[in-house]
Parts: C-alpha cells; sequence; structure tokens
C-alpha cells in the first residue's frame, strides 16, 4: 500500500517548484505501482491544489504575520 498523499505532495513539489505542467502522467512517473483508483485519487488531488493554488496563497499572506522560512 502506498501513502497517495505522499505521492501528491512529490508531485505538485516537481510542478510547483520546478515550472512544470501538471498531467497524470507524472504520477506514475513517481509511483508506477499505484492502482487506477489511488492514481486517480492523487490526480484529484493535484488538480484541485492546481486549480486553487493563487487563492490559497492570497488567502495564507492575508493571515501570516510573517512569511514562511524556506525551509518550512
Amino acid at each position: 500500500m502506498h501513502n497517495t498523499r505522499a505521492v501528491a505532495v512529490k508531485v505538485l513539489t516537481d510542478v510547483l517548484d520546478n515550472g512544470l505542467n501538471f498531467h497524470p502522467g507524472l504520477i506514475t512517473a513517481e509511483e508506477p505501482k499505484l492502482s487506477r483508483e489511488d492514481q486517480s485519487f492523487v490526480s484529484h488531488l493535484c488538480f484541485g491544489v492546481c486549480r486553487t493554488y493563487f487563492m490559497l496563497q492570497a488567502c495564507l499572506s492575508r493571515l501570516m504575520q510573517k512569511p514562511l522560512k524556506a525551509k518550512d
């Protein structure tokens, strides 16, 4: 059994830090042995984060008193 949320974080890190476009092939490249159901779940998580990323960033910046450190 694989931790699907951890796979989603790895894929999103690649997308957000390296400027990649998200596509489901990134999930397979990260964890080729995921079941179809798990791939669908990870894809749903990633699309949701990518769709709302800028809104989430704006909310965080308004709520935080100081920005996170790079290692956080």
